[in-house]
């Protein structure tokens, strides 16, 4: 079995349809909803022309994961008659009518949910109401809606294909979930990435002390081996080696200066005289004398 492919819905998703709902008259309690959660349903009642007393319906019907691609469905409840012009009926028992143009959006559609839906209650909806006929009464709300059947079975059949499709569906509070622990586990990823800066800035420092205190050749035997290998492959470590091998120079036993032969402090040599000294020449008659 393939692993499941996990699909969000985009942020900003549920502000948009939120939007929508406040512009068509949102009251307390009547936030887009649906009975299991899944969709974004706005539950309206439709003022019908030159007819108060009809009990005509409205659901705008969002699924979350495809906004971005598909309008919503839009459904007539409630309505007592077996056709109606641009709807297809859905379900006898809420009166249920489905409109028949339902496509993927067009250009700037998208961005304006409520100019968007005003062209179609203008035409399309404003086409099939005249003469309508509805039943006297709707029911009472259940699971905060007063026509849930419908959208229970759209989202059973949502659940049965991401299933069948090995897709895991995730809400928009899901992905703000998540991109809060992706934020929080890169914070946590960065902060020890500093702390292993830390720990190896001091490593180093502990490294050039322990060279530059070095009193001996032997204290600094084998220094080499005990670099870690993330330093000595950088040019931190580069510079370690560099004063390691100028603080062994510095260690290196010196011999002293050899003399100089000429130096009539260091040779026996009677013909070299100092500078600035005059030479007592014989006279004959002390040769003579010899």
């Amino acid at each position: 079995m393939s692993k499941d492919e996990i699909v969000w819905v985009p942020q900003g998703t549920n502000a948009k349809i939120e939007a929508l709902a406040r512009k068509l008259g949102l009251r307390k309690g009547r936030s887009p909803r649906s009975p299991g959660g899944r969709l974004l349903v706005i539950e309206r009642k439709l003022n019908v022309p030159g007819n108060s007393k009809q009990e005509l319906w409205m659901q705008i019907i969002f699924n979350p994961w495809e906004f971005e691609e598909y309008e919503p469905i839009i459904d007539l409840l409630n309505v007592d008659s077996r056709r109606l012009p641009g709807f297809t009926l859905m379900n006898e028992t809420e009166g249920r009518f489905r409109w028949d143009n339902r496509s993927k959006w067009r250009r700037g559609d998208k961005a304006n949910l409520y100019t968007w839906f005003e062209d179609i209650l203008n035409s399309d909806i404003h086409n099939a109401t005249p003469g309508i006929k509805t039943r006297p009464n709707a029911p009472q709300p259940q699971a905060g809606m007063r026509f849930p059947y419908g959208v229970q079975v759209l989202e059973e059949r949502l659940v049965r294909i991401a299933k069948e499709d090995n897709i895991t569906l995730r809400t928009e509070a899901e992905y703000l979930q998540h991109l809060e622990f992706q934020r929080l586990e890169k914070e946590k990823e960065e902060q020890k990435k500093r702390v292993l800066e830390e720990k190896r800035k001091l490593a180093v420092e502990q490294l050039q002390v322990s060279i530059q205190t070095a009193e001996t050749l032997d204290d600094l035997e084998g220094f080499e081996e005990t670099i870690p290998n993330d330093i000595a492959s950088t040019n931190d470590g580069k510079n370690i080696l560099k004063l390691l091998n100028e603080r062994r120079e510095q260690l290196e036993p010196k011999l002293d200066e050899f003399p100089d032969f000429d130096d009539q402090k260091f040779t026996t040599d009677t013909t070299i005289a100092g500078h600035g000294t005059r030479r007592k020449r014989k006279g004959v008659r002390e040769f003579d004398n010899v």
